[in-house]
C-alpha cells in the first residue's frame, strides 16, 4: 500500500537511472526558463551621476548657508561682547543698553533689505550686504580697539549706535538673500 501511494506522488523513487532522467529534465526545464526570460541585469550601484556639480544650485546653497551663519553674531549676541566693549570705551551702563537698543530699533525698516533683494536679486543683494557688513564691523572694530578715537562720548554713541543700525541692515540683506534662493532652489 505505501508503495503505491509513493508511487501515486511521483518523487522520482525508483531506479537510479529514472531519477538521473528525471534531474537532466528538471535542469533543461530550468535553462530553458532562464534563458528565455526578459531579466534586465540590475543597474550598477556605482554609477556616475548624470548632473555635473556645476549644474546644480548646491554651491549657491552652500555659500548661502555659510554667509547666513556669519550675519547674526553682532545682532543676537550682543551680550557677549558688551562687557569688553564697556570697559575699552568706558561707557556707561545706560549707554551699552542704548547701543543694544538701536541695533534692534533698525528692525523697523527691516523690509528695506527685502525689497532689495526683490528687485536687484539675491546675488547683488549679498555682494551689498557682505561689502557693508565688512565695511563697518570693520570701523566697528576700530572704535572697539581705540585704533580710531572718536572725540566725545556722544559722538561716539552716534557712530556706534548707527554702524549697528547699518550691521543690521547688511546682515538682513545676506539673510534675505538666503532666503529668496533656498525657496528659488528647492521650491
Amino acid at each position: 500500500m505505501m508503495a503505491n501511494h509513493l508511487k501515486s506522488l511521483d518523487i522520482g523513487i525508483g531506479t537510479e537511472s529514472n531519477g538521473a532522467n528525471n534531474n537532466h529534465h528538471n535542469m533543461n526545464s530550468m535553462t530553458n526558463i532562464i534563458s528565455s526570460s526578459p531579466i534586465t541585469p540590475l543597474p550598477s550601484t556605482t554609477s556616475v551621476p548624470t548632473t555635473k556639480l556645476s549644474s546644480t544650485n548646491l554651491p549657491l546653497l552652500t555659500a548661502c548657508y555659510l554667509s547666513a551663519l556669519t550675519t547674526g553674531a553682532t545682532t543676537y549676541a550682543f551680550s557677549f561682547y558688551s562687557n569688553a566693549l564697556k570697559t575699552s570705551l568706558h561707557l556707561n551702563q545706560n549707554q551699552l543698553d542704548t547701543l543694544s537698543s538701536a541695533t534692534f530699533c533698525a528692525g523697523i525698516v527691516s523690509w528695506l533689505p527685502g525689497m532689495v533683494v526683490d528687485a536687484y536679486g539675491a546675488r547683488y543683494a549679498m555682494m551689498l550686504g557682505g561689502t557693508s557688513n565688512f565695511v563697518n564691523l570693520s570701523l566697528y572694530w576700530m572704535i572697539a580697539t581705540q585704533r580710531w578715537s572718536v572725540p566725545t562720548q556722544s559722538m561716539l554713541m552716534v557712530i556706534l549706535s548707527a554702524l549697528g543700525v547699518f550691521i543690521f541692515m547688511g546682515c538682513a540683506l545676506v539673510t534675505g538673500s538666503v532666503f529668496k534662493v533656498i525657496v528659488e532652489s528647492c521650491g
